[in-house]
């Protein structure tokens, strides 16, 4: 990794902390850390490679619709939060750094771990907060790169 990548890597670490205690804390996502995931992610994809920035804009902004979308539905069905706006934001801005081709294995680390979280706080919790696990996934697949089949 160039050393400017490594750096906004550092910073892209920084931002999920912040993110995921809020959430924790919260129940909330503020929408200055989603921004700021999705604008740094704009800075090291341009940085790494120019072309690639048209692919994760769109692959970014059709995320965070079908997240939103889907929050909205289950919202309407059961009446109750199960995936808020500011998971969305944070997915559409989580893409924005993986790709399109990043999705399946982030969503598979982010689920995976928040269905494991929520198995064992069961009885603490009645909420969930899907940051830290978004996040997880987002620095998984940053760092590694998506799963391979």
């Amino acid at each position: 990794m160039p050393p400017p990548v490594m750096l906004l890597s550092m910073v892209l670490i920084g931002l999920c902390i912040w993110a995921s205690y809020i959430d924790l804390t919260q129940f909330r996502i503020p929408d200055s850390a989603n921004i700021a995931v999705f604008a740094v992610g704009v800075i090291a994809i341009a940085w790494i490679d120019l072309s690639l920035l048209p692919s994760h804009l769109i692959a970014s902004i059709l995320t965070l619709t079908v997240f939103w979308l889907a929050g909205e539905i289950l919202f309407r069905i059961a009446r109750t939060d199960m995936l808020g706006a500011g998971d969305a934001k944070l997915l559409g801005a989580a893409v924005m750094w993986g790709g399109i081709w990043g999705l399946p294995s982030l969503l598979l680390v982010a689920a995976t771990t928040g269905i494991a979280y929520a198995l064992l706080a069961r009885r603490q919790a009645k909420r969930v907060p899907f940051a830290p696990f978004i996040c997880l996934g987002l620095l998984t697949i940053w760092f590694y790169g998506p799963i391979r089949v």
